[in-house]
């Protein structure tokens, strides 16, 4: 029995009543199912039996990164009949269009403080995750992303969020579809760098969004196709660390780009990572969070890392207290925000809002999120304060 066969031994001795036999067939498909569910037998499998599957204890995957790339894989043979059929599993998790703001530290236990959270409205459109969110000339701009996990729900609408008015405007679509991909603003013009176009394709192109012409053209590519990496702009330059790669491998790059000259290398990191956060605050770039390549998998990246862009050196420092994958991040009062994410090693959600201090060198925590917690976005953006907004 292989991988190419084994599901055909699970259906024969199902029909046949072997019961020894089926049970050695099911455990090798548990213990072998990433490799199965590359096989073209695996697309024809009944949606009873892949839940069966799934719901397995037994089931051996790295991740549940795994599973739901096997499961898109077989949706999209008949996107139409299969997807319903999985609602009931795989729908625990839902895309949000809600946006939260927070303004105010509230007493928490002895001395912490926490931050309290406020319902801001809703975005139009879909609900969507692993978009870009970038504040520039005090508007809110929200682009990309993805609905769900099909090649379908990739997005590449965007829209402009005006806080004086509390309006919304549909703007010009990117041209290419694109989720887990960094949204940057430098100069007069905001870039999107790279992400993915569907769950398994990356992508190497770059576009920039003119707001005076509605309109966004192609800039000199990357020179390889990346997502899941991150970007900050120092000195009106674009750096960019980490991602995956075409092969979906986490990098330990930093490079600098440019519109029109396109990738310089710098300094690797320390430490692979992916699904990271960084961000300049002090003339530095703090790096934190993410997952990191283990053998053919993923593991969470606790190591985070510190950049010098004038002497091009990384240092450690602090590491996380738990893992942030797929976390958002932002700097306030010269302080290093990560929010939320998720656990690779379980897949739990990391509902934890926590706070790096460079002073004290140490991170605290900040209280829970108060929605939706992996493949968020956060930016900083002032707000009316006469405003009043929907829960008061």
């Amino acid at each position: 029995m292989d991988i190419h066969n084994c599901l055909d031994v699970v259906s024969f001795a199902e029909a046949y009543g072997m019961a020894d036999l089926l049970e050695l067939a099911e455990d090798f498909v548990l213990r072998r199912f990433q490799e199965i569910s590359a096989t073209p037998k695996f697309q024809d499998l009944p949606a009873e039996k892949l839940l069966q599957f799934l719901r397995c204890d037994a089931l051996s995957i790295p991740s549940e990164l795994a599973v739901f790339r096997a499961v898109v894989t077989w949706v999209e043979v008949d996107p139409t009949e299969r997807l319903p059929q999985l609602h009931p599993d795989m729908g625990q998790r839902l895309p949000s269009k809600q946006l939260w703001f927070a303004n105010s530290l509230r007493s928490g236990t002895g001395l912490v403080k926490e931050i309290e959270w406020r319902l801001l409205g809703e975005m139009p459109d879909q609900a969507r995750f692993r978009h870009g969110v970038r504040v520039l000339d005090g508007q809110l701009y929200v682009a990309g992303g993805c609905h769900f996990y099909a090649k379908s729900d990739t997005m590449k609408s965007v829209y402009r969020y005006d806080p004086e008015q509390d309006h919304w405007k549909r703007l010009a679509d990117l041209h290419e579809l694109r989720s887990n991909f960094m949204l940057v603003v430098s100069g007069d013009g905001l870039y999107a760098v790279g992400g993915d176009k569907d769950i398994n394709t990356n992508l190497d192109s770059v576009e920039k969004y003119s707001p005076e012409t509605d309109s966004w053209s192609f800039c000199h590519p990357l020179d390889q196709a990346l997502s899941g990496h991150a970007a900050t702009v120092w000195g009106g330059e674009i750096f960019i660390s980490g991602g995956f790669n075409c092969k979906y491998e986490c990098l330990v790059s930093m490079f600098l780009y440019h519109p029109e000259r396109g990738t310089t290398y710098l300094a690797e990191m320390t430490h692979d990572r992916s699904q990271h956060c960084m961000e300049s605050l002090n003339n530095r770039f703090y790096v934190a969070g993410g997952v990191r390549n283990l053998h053919k998998y993923y593991t969470d990246q606790l190591v985070c890392e510190m950049y010098n862009p004038v002497s091009d050196i990384w240092t450690v420092f602090t590491p996380l207290p738990v893992p942030h994958v797929g976390a958002a991040s932002a700097v306030l009062e010269e302080r290093l925000y990560i929010l939320g994410g998720y656990c690779q090693e379980d897949y739990s959600e990391a509902r934890l809002t926590h706070r790096y201090d460079p002073v004290a060198q140490r991170w605290e925590s900040m209280g829970k999120m108060p929605g939706p917690v992996t493949d968020v976005r956060a930016c900083l953006l002032s707000l009316n304060p006469y405003q009043s907004w929907p829960n008061g």
